[in-house]
């Protein structure tokens, strides 16, 4: 089927146009459309509404690269480049000044992605315990007791937690909006039924005043609890990558994580069979001798 600009939605037809009077061939302006369009899609569901070049900031790109987890190198490396050329327009045409910083592309993982040891794990849920605010406590112990996305997080309505007395679950809206349910561990029902008691969110379950909590507002919070315990850096993809990692060290076969992760290729969940580092080090000074 041949490419039509007046099929391209209003948002993106200057900038296909841009492309067209640039030089490039109807089939690559089609394929940048499409690339620039996914992210549109991605933002407009984490967002609550279609992205302005003038909005996206790093970490919105950021939270974008780690959301294409389970995207192989190549896919991750044309989309970031597609919206690398949008951005190219948005300067061309003094929409923005500058571009905003784009993440470094993993082209492949050299060893499993970064997670938290069970110790760092520990201090960031007792800071966020002390602090005593009921909705973050909840919101630590839901994403690292369930490895959910940032953005699965904040699209959480109340109606999706599922909490009995012994058990517990919620149903989480992943890519493709496939629901997968996942179980709830005893710490993190506890969390969530006393912020729910104490707080009744509705619809959404973690809500502000025009909608549902931002994906980055969770970046925010998570640097607040990580700096009060000492532990460095940690992002919500972090607590994603510790839950995958405590469920491999528990004995979890790899398609029950999978499964869990919301992956779709199990190629995707492998890599954290990989040696961390830390247990590379500790191998290396175990075996050197004396």
């Amino acid at each position: 089927m041949a490419f039509d600009l007046n099929r391209v939605s209003d948002d993106l037809k200057d900038f296909a146009r841009w492309l067209v009077d640039g030089g490039l061939m109807l089939t690559s302006v089609r394929g940048y459309v499409i690339d620039v369009n996914q992210f549109f899609l991605w933002y407009t569901r984490t967002r609550g509404e279609r992205p302005r070049p003038e909005d996206v900031v790093p970490s919105d790109l950021r939270e974008y690269h780690d959301d294409l987890e389970d995207k192989s190198p190549d896919t991750v490396a044309r989309r970031m480049a597609a919206l690398k050329k949008w951005f190219a327009w948005a300067k061309a045409t003094g929409k923005i000044k500058e571009p905003p910083r784009f993440p470094k592309i993993r082209h492949k993982y050299a060893r499993a992605p970064k997670s938290l040891t069970r110790l760092q794990q520990n201090a960031l849920i007792r800071a966020v315990e002390k602090e005593g605010n009921v909705r973050d406590v909840a919101l630590v112990r839901l994403l690292l007791g369930t490895g959910i996305r940032a953005s699965e997080a904040v699209r959480l309505k109340t109606q999706d937690v599922f909490l009995g007395e012994r058990s517990g679950k919620v149903a989480v809206t992943g890519k493709g909006d496939k629901v997968r349910e996942v179980p709830l561990g005893p710490e993190t029902r506890r969390a969530l039924k006393e912020y729910i008691e104490r707080e009744m969110p509705q619809p959404w379950l973690f809500p502000t005043r025009k909608g549902h909590i931002a994906a980055h507002s969770l970046i925010r919070i998570l640097d607040k609890y990580a700096y009060i315990a000492k532990i460095g850096k940690v992002t919500p993809h972090m607590l994603r990558h510790s839950f995958a990692t405590n469920l491999l060290d528990a004995g979890v076969d790899l398609v029950k994580v999978a499964a869990l992760l919301g992956h779709e290729r199990l190629e995707t969940t492998a890599v954290y069979t990989r040696p961390r580092q830390d247990a590379l080090e500790a191998a290396v000074a175990k075996a050197e001798p004396a």
